[in-house]
C-alpha cells in the first residue's frame, strides 16, 4: 500500500520533534508552566523515572483526563522512543548532575578523536 505520512517523511530529530509538539504545552524548559497546563519535568523528577514502554504509551495514546493528547498517528514508535530519551537527557536525573557517568561519558565520547 502507500507510505503513511509519518512513514513517507522520513525520522525527525527527537529535539525537533519536541519543540515542535511537546514544547507548546511542555514549553522549551520543561515545565509545563509550573504543571499548570503540562507535567513539568523539572519539579517532578518522578514523571522521567517511569519505564519507557510506560512513556512511549503516554507519547503514542495520550493520557486521559488530562490535556495530553496521543501522537501516534503522527510518531514513529522509534520517534517516541528518541523523544523519551531526549527528555531523560535534557530533564531527567542525570540532567540535574553535572558530574554524573552519564554527562561524563558523553563529554569523553564528545571529545574523543
Amino acid at each position: 500500500g502507500t507510505p503513511s505520512a509519518k512513514e513517507s517523511r522520513g525520522v525527525e530529530d527527537a529535539e525537533t520533534i519536541y519543540m515542535g509538539r511537546c514544547a507548546p504545552c511542555h514549553q522549551a524548559d520543561g515545565r509545563g508552566f509550573d504543571g499548570k497546563v503540562a507535567a513539568d519535568f523539572v519539579a517532578d523528577k518522578t514523571r522521567l523515572r517511569k519505564d519507557d514502554a510506560t512513556l512511549i504509551r503516554s507519547i503514542q495514546q495520550g493520557i486521559p483526563a488530562t490535556a495530553m493528547r496521543g501522537f501516534g498517528n503522527e510518531l514513529t514508535e522509534a520517534e517516541c522512543a528518541s523523544v523519551v530519551g531526549f527528555l531523560r537527557r535534557r530533564f531527567g536525573d542525570a540532567a540535574a548532575l553535572p558530574n554524573s557517568s552519564a554527562s561524563a561519558s558523553a563529554s569523553a565520547s564528545a571529545s574523543a578523536p
